[in-house]
């Protein structure tokens, strides 16, 4: 019975930390393909004017193309934003309810842990999710 428990500890254990670490890599990977912030576009915009050879001419026809595409799709989600919203409480309570859970299957010094790693890996997404949000 202990080694089944401690079994399925460890498997949410990884779970968690797999998610954690698959958000902030994907976060990371966003960042890196579609950064809301006015360097990483220009740094973008000025390697595909490099590797396309772009006139100056075309680079601006290109920038403002590019700049057009950004707003339409802020315009795709700005309706949707609050269903989002919505989807992101409903991910948290259960978030919230398997951590419960795990919880008591936990000693107090194990919990005190959990805690911890969580309190970290909450951090971490709210880091992430307010560098996102700057960037809009």
């Amino acid at each position: 019975m202990q080694k089944s428990k401690s079994t399925a500890v460890l498997f949410l254990l990884g779970a968690f930390l797999a998610g954690g670490v698959l958000g902030f890599t994907a976060d990371r990977m966003l960042d890196r393909g579609r950064s809301g912030s006015r360097g990483s576009r220009e740094a973008m915009s000025a390697r595909l004017a490099r590797e396309l050879s772009l006139t100056p001419d075309q680079r601006k026809s290109f920038d403002s193309l590019m700049e057009r595409r950004r707003e339409q799709i802020r315009a795709v989600y700005r309706p949707i934003r609050p269903q989002l919203d919505s989807l992101d409480k409903v991910g948290r309570a259960i978030s919230d309810s398997t951590h419960a859970q795990v919880r008591r299957i936990l000693n107090l010094d194990q919990q005190v842990k959990w805690d911890a790693m969580r309190e970290r890996a909450r951090k971490n997404f709210e880091a992430s999710r307010k560098r996102f949000n700057d960037r809009r």
